[in-house]
């Protein structure tokens, strides 16, 4: 009972969280990083939602790449400006960037939920491998009792 409450709050701390520290990292790194390094531009955020996709399944993905939209907008894009594109080409560059991610971001809570599945499974698969090892052993201990007072004991 104790693994499955300690399991479904680490769960909710990385859906929530990561993302938030991990856009946080990105967006100070490509601060940084962006007038040395342009080649690696974006790819900060891109490591921020993977992670965030991955340990938080679709709903920690997608709330990394709102926050890194967000970040990339009023920070890189235009700064100071929110939701304001200079170009067609830009425009269409973000909507490929979100798109794709969106996309990573489902593919990647499938696995996750397919993830905890399994190991809800395997939790399982354990309670009843301990539950019958009980069983066969009251069998057991019920199989060599000779007297009332044997088989009272075999129980306890």
């Amino acid at each position: 009972m104790a693994e499955e409450i300690r399991a479904r709050v680490t769960r909710r701390l990385a859906t929530i969280a990561l993302p938030v520290a991990g856009v946080s990292l990105a967006l100070w790194l490509e601060l940084l990083a962006a007038a040395s390094f342009p080649m690696l531009s974006l790819t900060p955020f891109s490591l921020a939602v993977a992670i965030s996709a991955w340990y938080g399944g679709f709903l920690g993905g997608a709330t990394a790449l709102l926050l890194s939209a967000l970040g990339i907008d009023y920070f890189l894009l235009e700064p100071g400006t929110l939701l304001t594109l200079e170009s067609p080409r830009q425009a269409f560059t973000f909507s490929v960037y979100v798109a794709g991610w969106l996309t990573f971001c489902a593919m990647a809570g499938r696995a996750y939920r397919r993830m905890l599945h399994d190991g809800q499974a395997r939790l399982d698969a354990e309670r009843v491998a301990r539950q019958s090892d009980r069983l066969a052993q009251l069998t057991a201990a019920l199989g060599q009792a000779r007297t009332p007072a044997a088989v009272m004991d075999a129980t306890v």
